[in-house]
């Protein structure tokens, strides 16, 4: 698929933000709400929104990607029940993209920089963590779980932090990774996922609806 005309559909529900972005003839349609608890409400209507400001109606979308995780078991289930609804009902690929990633690329476009070290509250006292080269499409730490006392400094580059598990465990973070400049992006923006997308799609990493799976680094009970 040539993605540079596509339609593209992005959706990110794994956090406390319902994110939702449309590319449509080159024109950009964005919606990114903090509703904690009620995503399963709001989504679609967001969706609506979105298709009407584009002036399209739902199958035109020609491919889709959701934020896999980790986040909420709630929030990652409705986007990938949504993606797998739709994806088959229009029989178009579909693409899972890490959140942790979307949210270091939304820092990154935040305060321009190249290495984002991310940690997301994963509530019963740990953090979700991840590390990127953004400008380089690397992951530096693949997406894990881990107490806050544990997160590292990945290397010598100039890294910013991201997300919100820094300002809940403040007192628990290692001093040498407290001192690393903060973006203060806390949650992941779905446009900053298209790129991901369109990468996926071009490389062949698409999916089909039965393989949009839910990432969850502590079995299905994540919150």
């Amino acid at each position: 698929m040539n993605t540079s005309n596509a339609t593209i559909l992005a959706l990110e529900t794994a956090t406390e933000a319902c994110s939702l972005a449309l590319k449509h003839d080159n024109g950009l349609f964005v919606r990114h709400e903090i509703t904690p608890r009620q995503h399963t409400e709001s989504v679609i209507d967001t969706l609506d929104t979105l298709l009407h400001e584009a002036g399209i109606t739902r199958d035109q979308i020609e491919l889709i990607g959701f934020g896999r995780g980790p986040g909420s078991f709630t929030g990652v289930r409705i986007a990938a029940a949504l993606t797998q609804g739709i994806a088959s009902a229009l029989d178009i690929p579909c693409v899972a993209f890490s959140t942790l990633e979307a949210l270091a690329r939304s820092a990154a476009r935040s305060v321009e920089c190249s290495h984002v070290l991310v940690a997301q509250d994963a509530r019963r006292q740990q953090a979700y963590v991840g590390a990127y080269a953004v400008a380089d499409g690397q992951t530096v730490i693949q997406d894990c779980l881990l107490d806050p006392e544990a997160i590292e400094r990945p290397g010598s580059e100039n890294w910013f932090r991201a997300g919100n598990a820094w300002d809940i465990y403040t007192d628990r973070i290692h001093t040498s990774v407290a001192e690393l400049p903060s973006s203060a992006t806390p949650y992941p923006h779905a446009q900053d996922a298209l790129e991901l997308i369109e990468h996926a799609c071009l490389t062949g990493a698409t999916l089909t609806p039965a393989e949009c799976l839910p990432l969850y680094l502590r079995g299905a009970v994540d919150q």
